[in-house]
């Protein structure tokens, strides 16, 4: 029951490859193992039950399909990955169709083959149509991905239309506007998503029709299938007057006079109250903690000057003893505090040190997460910075014009340095739905931004992902932002009714690290027929899941060895939840027919 994987592509492709493919394969906690390019007896490691995934040019398929012949099963993936590098820019979509179910999911790069054997189509803006994806059933499987998913993949996680663009905005960032997904209406879509899923159909249906199981980690406690990090940049904290006045001026700029009024009336009634309604905090953790939610407060670090005021940047001082009580306060079970690095940080590594040093002497504790004051950020300098720094996560890859997947991706994951062939060990926790991009940029009513938000939670729900969701502590009533927080708490709302895995950075990023480290060592069939996995837990996880996907599921007995389990059926799979797992702790599951 392995999965085999070979990378025939040139030398200088291979590393950017293999991060796309094992990025795939931890995502859904499955294993392959990869066989050495220079090995020619192919044959003879392969068993009859395993699967080999082939990633080469379309000149070795026919070398391939003889070898598979009668042998093993075999997914072909055509190489088309030079074409990141030399073909045009930006590259152009192609729509991948199902033939079956008539979805599409827009590629980037293909091969205009034709095959009567076609399960999706591959449709050009030209309306031209090739096959996309076959699938031959005879003695073994085969499937041909004519499409490129890995190349596709390794575009949008790699960042390769910011990396070559040269259009910047004021603040030297790449926005959605200047994207060539954005003409397409696919910024809020995570494509990489689409394409990984592809890809593990795939899998799971050659393994239906083999009548094999297939075992892997569910994504989220529980098996719940989404994630949502909560996240509040902290931009005013101290002299909120100040910036309540310069909001008043821009609702009259904007000859939203009614609006002036009801501004003015709010802060009147906070100067007779004596109340500073920047200080949010305990209104959102309050409705956080009664929901079982927990979040990140990111405060910005350093000695506010009046230039440093004026462009929105340090506008606080946190050393101060009454904004030192509120990070003590803050931090929790639930909640933790992390670093908004100022606005020139993303490319000075001694500001952020300086500021990660600052912020920790005023908590009293270590800080785990950052993210870049107005979401700047450099390619890949700034993840080298914080990577160097010992942050464990960043929040700081997204657009600031628009809800969406810079990377592609809807899941924590590690960057890659393209121009060192390096992984930065940075977990990737991107912004997706910030609650100014409705106010700066689309400026939309609370009902439509909503909608819009729902729809992307569902889209992401759908592929088991993670969504990052930014709310500023200063989007309030008395700030001119009415609605904001009542439109956040029915937000909220809706995720407790989804179930969703919803927490802070922190604890989002402990949590797919430790998912990781629970590692699937082997999978095999024993000469009694049993199916059996063995696994090892690197860290101390109190609860994990496994999803089995077998048709004959209901046949078989699940036993356990070094481990306790509990199996309940779902709609599609056996959800196994495993509990009390130790730092190296080996442990064995395997299925027995009931009548034997």
């Amino acid at each position: 029951m392995k999965i085999w994987f070979y990378i025939g592509s040139s030398p200088e492709y291979q590393p950017k490859i293999k991060y796309t493919v094992d990025l795939f394969f931890s995502i859904y906690g499955l294993k392959c193992e990869y066989m050495d390019s220079g090995k020619t007896d192919i044959k003879s490691l392969i068993a009859k039950d395993d699967l080999l995934m082939v990633y080469d040019k379309i000149e070795r398929l026919e070398f391939f399909r003889e070898l598979a012949k009668d042998n093993f099963d075999l997914f072909y993936l055509i190489d088309l990955f030079a074409e990141i590098y030399s073909g045009q820019f930006p590259p152009s979509f192609k729509n991948l169709k199902n033939k079956e179910t008539g979805e599409k999911t827009p590629i980037l790069f293909d091969l205009p083959v034709t095959d009567k054997n076609e399960l999706c189509s591959t449709e050009t803006k030209e309306n031209k149509t090739y096959s996309g994806i076959t699938w031959r059933e005879d003695k073994n499987i085969e499937a041909v991905f004519y499409g490129d998913l890995v190349a596709s993949s390794f575009y949008f996680l790699t960042l390769q239309e910011e990396i070559r663009s040269d259009k910047k905005d004021k603040h030297g960032r790449f926005k959605a506007l200047f994207s060539f997904r954005k003409e397409k209406n696919l910024i809020d879509f995570p494509l990489v998503n689409s394409y990984f899923k592809l890809i593990l159909d795939l899998i799971q249906k050659r393994f239906s029709k083999r009548n094999l199981p297939l075992m892997r980690k569910s994504f989220w406690p529980g098996g719940v299938p989404l994630a949502v990090v909560l996240t509040h940049d902290v931009d005013i904290l101290d002299k909120w007057l100040g910036y309540a006045l310069f909001r008043g001026v821009q609702l009259l700029i904007k000859g939203r006079v009614r609006d002036f009024f009801l501004l003015l009336g709010k802060m009147l009634t906070s100067i007779l109250k004596k109340k500073n309604p920047a200080l949010s905090f305990a209104f959102l953790r309050q409705i956080e903690k009664g929901l079982n939610f927990g979040s990140t407060f990111f405060f910005l670090a350093g000695k506010p000057k009046f230039k440093s005021m004026l462009k929105s940047d340090i506008t606080y001082d946190i050393t101060r003893e009454r904004n030192k009580a509120i990070l003590k306060n803050i931090k929790s079970d639930l909640h933790e505090v992390g670093l908004h690095g100022s606005y020139e940080s993303f490319s000075d590594d001694q500001k952020v040190k300086e500021e990660k040093n600052l912020l920790e002497s005023s908590l009293g504790d270590s800080i785990n997460g950052i993210r870049q004051h107005f979401l700047r950020f450099a390619y890949p300098q700034t993840w080298h910075i914080q990577e160097n720094l010992g942050f464990l996560y960043d929040c700081s890859l997204g657009y600031p014009d628009a809800s969406g997947f810079k990377s592609g991706l809807a899941f924590p994951f590690y960057p890659y340095d393209d121009s060192t062939d390096k992984i930065v060990k940075v977990l990737q926790l991107n912004t997706n739905v910030m609650d100014q991009t409705y106010v700066k940029y689309k400026k939309q009513n609370l009902m439509n931004m909503k909608q819009e938000i729902y729809e992307i939670l569902t889209r992401v729900e759908q592929s088991g992902g993670l969504v990052n969701l930014l709310w500023h502590t200063s989007v309030v009533d008395e700030f001119a932002f009415f609605g904001f927080m009542r439109a956040y708490q029915e937000i909220l709302n809706y995720l407790k009714h989804k179930k969703a895995f919803v927490s802070s950075g922190k604890r989002i990023a402990i949590w797919w690290r430790k998912r990781e480290n629970l590692i699937l060592l082997s999978s095999l069939i024993s000469e009694k027929n049993v199916f059996e996995w063995e696994y090892m837990s690197g860290d101390l996880l109190d609860k994990a899941t496994l999803e089995l996907y077998f048709t004959d599921a209901d046949k078989y007995h699940i036993r356990a060895e070094n481990i306790d389990i509990k199996a309940g059926m779902k709609k599609d799979f056996v959800l196994v939840e495993l509990s009390g797992l130790k730092p190296n702790q080996k442990f064995k599951i395997s299925l027995h027919k009931k009548d034997e």
